[in-house]
């Protein structure tokens, strides 16, 4: 007998101390403005000076914590020889005036002239002191002239 209530205050000590993590569909497109900066350097090499600043994001799940973000992304990519490179961070803040740090990585350029990467939540303050998550990214400046980031992937918060 004991040992049975020994068994089930341990359960209840450890599941009352979980936290619960909350997941959010990332799908959307970020609308931002590009002062981005691309030099050929030579043939067959091209470095791109990446900064964009983030206006919204037009989210497909209404919770999903980056719907009130906005701020700067920045970086650098690097075409040599077809072979793209290099990386930046994000560093958005959002209506609660909580920080979320993004890091993403480009990986290619696709047959319309954006680039395609993946992303990673880094961390931050606040709700996203802890979070986690990820998935792929295709940016670039569209034929109407607006730059626009369509995001896929999963934010978990604790």
């Amino acid at each position: 007998m004991h040992s049975s209530k020994l068994l089930l205050v341990s359960f209840f000590t450890v599941f009352s101390q979980v936290a619960w993590a909350n997941s959010y569909d990332a799908h959307g497109t970020g609308i931002a403005t590009s002062s981005s900066v691309t030099t050929q350097v030579s043939e067959g090499l091209i470095v791109v000076d990446v900064h964009t600043d983030y206006e919204k994001f037009e989210t497909v799940d209404p919770q999903n914590p980056l719907t009130t973000a906005t701020g700067p992304c920045f970086g650098a990519i690097m075409i040599k020889a077809g072979q793209v490179s290099g990386g930046g961070v994000c560093n958005y803040t959002d209506h609660d005036g909580d920080m979320a740090i993004i890091s993403w990585v480009p990986q290619g350029i696709g047959r319309d002239g954006l680039t395609l990467g993946i992303w990673s939540v880094e961390g931050g303050t606040g709700k996203w002191d802890r979070a986690s998550g990820g998935g792929a990214f295709r940016a670039g400046t569209r034929d109407d002239g607006t730059y626009r980031n369509d995001v896929t992937g999963a934010i978990t918060l604790p």
